[in-house]
């Protein structure tokens, strides 16, 4: 060729996969992704051959276990269509994801408060039950039926929030309207994993990773940082995938609604998450480089932001700190972006563990860390709630 390859000329390219380990054909649909700081790491395991002999000379290494690790940005945007999922809908899911589709129903008869993210509402001796999607305080409500047949006037209570509404539904329930992405503690599907450069690509699979959501300052996109750990299968020359890529244009972190441990008026510079998936190995000695695929063995949820400080009687940082005290923390990116391009986080049970006297500009500001807790002990899976709606 001409010249060297080009890093910014790479697609990332992301499929689940109908036998776990077993590489599915990647195909221009599967890099729609568009992403920022691609980077391809292999790890391969060697045993040092250095016996005893005449000579202090080291003999040939013997190969063993062929891993690698895949990492990369995208943009935290919609489809833009609510009956399509994001771009980023296969990946999130191989970080420990599943996900629902949203239903989205009229409202009536709200007594003025906020129903909040991922808690349940149920009909009163009637045992129908929904759980919210996002937040809502106005005259829609999204959310998912957990249980029942949902009718028309029907009445839910909160069941954290307490709050009550009428579900008015316009004709029947429509089921695509958005979609919720939640833990999943059972065995999320694993994805073959193609990083292509420039004529180049590095195949894997039996892949599953982490995911953070990471904001920069205000006014800036919100961004999605994966990295994936899966069975390393090649290095070849390809042609570089030619996507159709989303034309959503990705929301400012503004306008994002925002609450902290239960404090609702926040004046904060960033909120991030990170999923602390503990992602291991799955040992096989019947399998050509000596791993099936990799799994999520745990997490640890924690979440950061900057709020500035205020006066104890309006929120106690550290008084909660000292008593433990918990609360839902929340935020939503595009709320007038149109349909498909808004996105709500929430994380409906938080609990802070550290918090840093910092400054922002001059303005005193807390730099508070938060574990995000299952809401009890009988339940789970419940820790975050991502939403794509209208």
């Amino acid at each position: 060729m001409a010249g060297g390859l080009l890093k910014r000329r790479a697609v990332v390219a992301v499929e689940a996969e109908a036998v776990e380990g077993t590489a599915e054909t990647l195909v221009a649909a599967d890099g729609t992704m568009l992403v920022y700081d691609p980077s391809f790491s292999p790890a391969v395991e060697r045993f040092d051959r250095n016996p005893a002999r005449q000579y202090l000379s080291r003999l040939p290494a013997v190969q063993g276990r062929r891993a690698a690790s895949v990492s990369f940005r995208t943009e935290f945007k919609g489809s833009g269509a609510v009956a399509t999922k994001p771009a980023w809908s296969d990946a999130i899911m191989a970080c420990g994801f599943s996900v629902t589709t949203v239903s989205l129903a009229t409202v009536e008869n709200l007594d003025g408060n906020t129903f909040q993210a991922g808690e349940y509402a149920k009909t009163t001796g009637r045992a129908k039950r929904i759980r919210i999607v996002g937040e809502f305080s106005g005259t829609q409500a999204h959310f998912v039926v957990t249980s029942g047949a949902i009718a028309a006037d029907d009445e839910f209570t909160g069941e954290t929030s307490s709050s009550t509404a009428t579900i008015t539904l316009a004709g029947t329930l429509a089921g695509d309207k958005g979609w919720e992405y939640r833990p999943d503690s059972s065995t999320p599907p694993s994805v073959t994993v193609g990083y292509y450069l420039d004529g180049t690509r590095k195949l894997m699979v039996g892949a599953r990773g982490n995911v953070r959501l990471e904001t920069g300052a205000v006014g800036e996109p919100v961004f999605m940082a994966f990295e994936f750990q899966g069975v390393w299968q090649s290095a070849s020359d390809a042609t570089l995938l030619a996507p159709s890529y989303e034309t959503t244009i990705p929301q400012p972190f503004m306008l994002v609604n925002p609450t902290v441990l239960g404090y609702t008026s926040p004046i904060l510079g960033n909120i991030s998450v990170d999923m602390a998936n503990t992602v291991a190995a799955r040992e096989d000695a019947d399998k050509t480089y000596g791993i099936r695929s990799f799994i999520i063995t745990g997490r640890a949820p924690t979440a950061t932001s900057d709020p500035e400080f205020e006066l104890v009687a309006t929120h106690d940082f550290y008084g909660s700190l000292a008593t433990g005290t918990t609360g839902r923390s929340y935020f939503e990116i595009g709320t007038n972006a149109g349909t498909g391009q808004r996105l709500t986080v929430g994380m409906p049970l938080c609990q802070y563990s550290q918090i840093d006297d910092s400054d922002r500009e001059g303005l005193a500001v807390a730099g508070v860390s938060m574990d995000l807790l299952s809401a009890s002990v009988a339940t789970g899976d419940d820790e975050i709630q991502i939403a794509m709606i209208t």
